[in-house]
């Protein structure tokens, strides 16, 4: 709400009018009109006031400039625009009567301007108060009958029982508090509501930031997904599916997926990748299921298991790419002496893939170490009924039937694993170990030899020197058995 104050001068009304418009023009404030009698001046924005400084540059950075200097202009200068300082001069018989209607901000300029004028000034008591009872307080007061102009505009202007004339003026010893940006944002709204054309600015302004934001969101998304796309298809051709680090399909796949690419960006990559990431690990898994083949080493399955992995992070619901998955990794495990943890992600394998015949064969391996053979047993006739050709659940089965000293059973299920691979030299040699037992020295000698001779062509899996020892022992038993026969 504006202020008032009156004073009386001894200089003319023009004199006045002139030098308030010299004054306040240095002091931010631009002449709207003026006359012999009355000076109407209008606020000018602070370019440097602080807060508005940095919606300033807010806006414009975020508008490219433009849509900020609108905003400033329009909002900024016209809540200047709404307080205007008004300096009427009355001429009077010893000069003039001067009254200043004024906002509250400019309450220091409008003192220091009468201040410089001669003769006194009638204010309201709250103003002496507040800029002049400082400076005042040791001067004697006049009597009661003193004149006093008494004007009413807005607010009450009461007569004074002092004379101020020539008290020389005083600034306040303490500036009032700065609003914080909470009073700034609170006066900002009210003007926005009470001014249509600074509300309708307001929301284009925000609906151009949200735009600008949307537009700059999906630019910078598109641009850098398609260089990543670029990337990743050149790292596939290239054959960089792992290295170099940071610079491979599997990286470039990864950052792509991780800035919100969707299933149809990743798809064709997708498909690209899964043969040739899984052309190894899946041959080598095939290699091992023949029974002639040399075992793999712990580094191989261990290469085998990132590219599984990945495949099974693009293609979650294909069982079979999963159960391997599981697979290797319960290879790793029983490698490494984890044989429970082998046996759960076998387990595992052999569920989610139930026409696979791996799993539930390396379980009963499991079973038959634990010595829990009846178990064992159920694992390896499942893997029989998923694949009746494959010989090794079938030397599986014959070595729980040995371990319980059933040697019929056994030799049956090892005379079964050699017909469905005749070249494999591990069913011989418990061939071997069962016509021991039974003091079948020569059958013994000639199982032994089999699988000397089978071992040495190629299966390193098996250790020679242990083949050797036993066919030198079968040896022995059978001469020692045809000498006391001969004796006999």
């Amino acid at each position: 709400m504006p202020q008032i104050l009156t004073y009386e001068t001894t200089l003319p009304p023009e004199e006045v009018t002139v030098g308030a418009a010299v004054f306040f023009t240095n002091e931010r404030w631009q002449v709207q009109s003026q006359s012999p009698r009355v000076c109407t001046l209008v606020g000018k924005p602070p370019l440097m006031a602080g807060f508005w400084k940095v919606i300033v540059m807010i806006l414009g950075f975020l508008f490219c400039i433009v849509p900020g200097i609108i905003a400033w202009f329009s909002l900024v200068r016209d809540a200047y625009k709404l307080h205007n300082l008004v300096i009427n001069a009355n001429p009077t018989s010893l000069g003039s009567t001067v009254m200043i209607t004024f906002p509250q901000h400019a309450a220091l300029m409008v003192h220091r301007f009468l201040s410089s004028l001669p003769q006194r000034v009638t204010a309201s008591p709250a103003l002496v108060e507040e800029h002049y009872a400082p400076a005042a307080s040791s001067l004697p007061q006049l009597p009661a009958n003193t004149p006093a102009q008494i004007s009413s505009r807005n607010v009450d202007v009461l007569p004074l029982t002092t004379d101020y004339s020539n008290v020389p003026y005083t600034a306040p010893s303490a500036q009032p508090p700065t609003p914080g940006i909470g009073a700034h944002l609170q006066a900002f709204s009210r003007r926005v509501v009470e001014n249509r054309k600074a509300g309708l600015i307001f929301v284009s302004v925000a609906m151009v930031l949200l735009l600008s934001i949307t537009v700059f969101g999906v630019y910078f998304l598109w641009y850098s997904n398609t260089a990543v796309e670029q990337k990743l298809d050149a790292a596939i051709n290239k054959g960089d599916l792992f290295k170099p680090e940071g610079q491979s399909a599997y990286d470039f796949y990864h950052q792509l997926k991780k800035a919100g690419a969707d299933a149809k960006v990743l798809a064709p990559f997708e498909d690209k990748l899964i043969p040739r990431i899984t052309t190894q690990p899946l041959k080598l898994i095939s290699d091992f299921a023949v029974p002639t083949n040399p075992e793999p080493v712990a580094t191989e399955w261990q290469n085998a298991l990132k590219p599984m992995q990945w495949a099974c992070e693009m293609r979650p619901n294909d069982n079979g790419l999963n159960a391997r998955e599981k697979y290797i990794e319960g290879r790793i495990a029983f490698i490494s002496n984890q044989k429970d943890q082998a046996l759960d992600l076998w387990k595992k394998a052999s569920d989610l893939d139930r026409t696979w015949a791996m799993p539930p064969n390396g379980v009963g391996v499991i079973y038959n170490e634990k010595k829990s053979f009846e178990t064992a047993r159920k694992y390896l006739f499942e893997a029989i009924r998923r694949e009746a050709s494959w010989a090794v659940p079938y030397n599986s089965i014959g070595t729980s039937y040995f371990f319980e000293k059933k040697y019929d059973d056994a030799w049956t299920y090892y005379m079964k694993a050699i017909e469905r691979s005749s070249n494999w030299a591990r069913p011989h040699v418990w061939l071997g170990d069962v016509a021991m037992r039974r003091n079948d020295f020569a059958t013994a000698t000639d199982e032994y030899q089999k699988a000397l001779d089978l071992a040495q062509s190629g299966n390193t899996a098996l250790d020679l020197n242990d083949i050797k020892k036993r066919l030198d022992q079968a040896k022995q038993k059978s001469q020692q058995a045809a000498e006391s026969e001969i004796i006999n």
